[in-house]
């Protein structure tokens, strides 16, 4: 398997870099290059042991092991200024369901894929689960793509929302990004750093709510991840070479392509690369067209995501406790936070029936739980000085609704 970690906003460093990339325009190589080292120094080397473990698990056979169901855990952080951007519920579970049928090829539009490339069709057989939403107001009316407000949009010291343990998480951060750009997703040589992650638009994140056409079915975040996962463009990034053929994606079943493609052309489609023959596979979740024209991820693709799930990002099916606030979580109040020894919840309750309280650690370990009846006035009194000091999630919960808040052990 041939790995080419990338980092770009909206394409990627070839080879010996992390990347980053987006749905849109691009930052240049070297820029973006720069500024992964700033974030992580040592990253040339991390790349060098990333790439010695994958060939040690092809010695192994492990870049075989194809056909078994992959869990991704995801934590997706609403970062908003305005009511609108402050997306719903539904619309983020929207965006779950459209990713389970994208990756594991069950979406009802891969019968459009032309018949000349329905038999490179891979499925990843992976599974999205939702285990926790946070919710961040902000006083910026936009995130632009920079050094300064990445740090503003991921990092609560600079008004942002921290990462879940991005070993055990998929980090999605939704928010208002500035210009064309509609996200953009780190791949494995950050796995585990701070910014590892992927970032998009509030108006391109799920099937509903707030999104616009033509990013309307969530193929934003399935495009994102599949870099996440280390996919390259389609087209292999090589636009602003004189020979625009020179470089791939890396992967042998798609066809070479000179740029990105945009709209929803017609099959077949040519270009210098690929001037006769079945054209270019445009339909590919890879390339840049309108969301209800990518339907597919080629065998090839599933090779290499299933290999960087296995070798570099194996913990994401941890199993962790789900942390999904299904109501709103402006009636409760829980005080005082950061805490020493014990914290005060207080508030109206919406219904009255038993309720479970628990308290979670960042390994999704219950390490505190109780269950009562309660008035629809709460005011409980919880001593927690045995925990070390940490972050943890309470959770109080029924079968009618769910509320969590993120906590602070001094």
């Amino acid at each position: 398997m041939r790995n080419i970690t990338i980092i770009c906003v909206l394409i990627a460093l070839v080879l010996y870099s992390a990347y980053v990339t987006g749905q849109h325009r691009c930052l240049s190589q070297k820029e973006l290059y720069e500024r992964a080292k700033r974030y992580t120094p040592d990253l040339d080397r991390k790349i060098a042991l990333q790439k010695a473990r994958e060939r040690e698990a092809e010695l192994d056979g492990q870049s075989q092991r194809t056909t078994t169901t992959k869990k991704v855990n995801v934590v997706v952080h609403v970062i908003y200024k305005t009511a609108a951007e402050n997306i719903s519920l539904a619309q983020i579970e929207s965006q779950i369901t459209a990713l389970n049928k994208d990756f594991s090829a069950t979406n009802a539009d891969i019968s459009n894929v032309p018949s000349a490339f329905s038999g490179l069709i891979g499925n990843p057989n992976f599974v999205f689960e939702l285990k926790g939403v946070t919710r961040k107001s902000t006083t910026k009316s936009s995130f632009t793509i920079s050094d300064d407000d990445e740090k503003a949009l991921k990092l609560s010291m600079f008004g942002g929302t921290d990462a879940w343990p991005p070993d055990r998480y998929l980090n999605i951060w939704v928010c208002n990004i500035s210009g064309p750009t509609l996200g953009y997703a780190y791949g494995s040589a950050a796995a585990g750093e701070w910014y590892d992650g992927v970032v998009i638009s509030y108006k391109a994140f799920g099937t509903m709510g707030t999104v616009t056409s033509p990013n309307h079915l969530g193929r934003t975040a399935t495009h994102e991840i599949g870099h996440y996962f280390d996919l390259n463009h389609i087209w292999g990034d090589d636009e602003d070479e004189t020979n625009k053929c020179s470089r791939s994606d890396g992967i042998s079943d798609t066809p070479n392509q000179s740029v990105a493609t945009y709209g929803c052309p017609s099959f077949p489609l040519y270009d210098a690369c690929t001037p006769s023959g079945n054209g270019v596979m445009f339909m590919n979740y890879m390339d840049y067209v309108d969301d209800n024209c990518m339907h597919m991820f080629t065998a090839g693709q599933v090779t290499v995501m299933r290999n960087t799930y296995n070798n570099h990002r194996p913990n994401l099916g941890a199993n962790v406790t789900s942390l999904v606030s299904s109501t709103s979580q402006d009636h409760l109040f829980v005080y005082p936070n950061p805490f020493n020894e014990q914290i005060i919840i207080e508030g109206n309750w919406t219904t009255v029936e038993p309720y479970t309280f628990k308290l979670v650690n960042q390994l999704g370990v219950v390490v505190y739980s109780s269950t009562e009846n309660m008035s629809e006035y709460l005011n409980k009194t919880i001593n927690l000085s045995h925990l070390q000091s940490g972050i943890y999630y309470l959770i109080i919960e029924n079968s009618i609704e769910t509320y969590t808040k993120k906590l602070v052990k001094k």
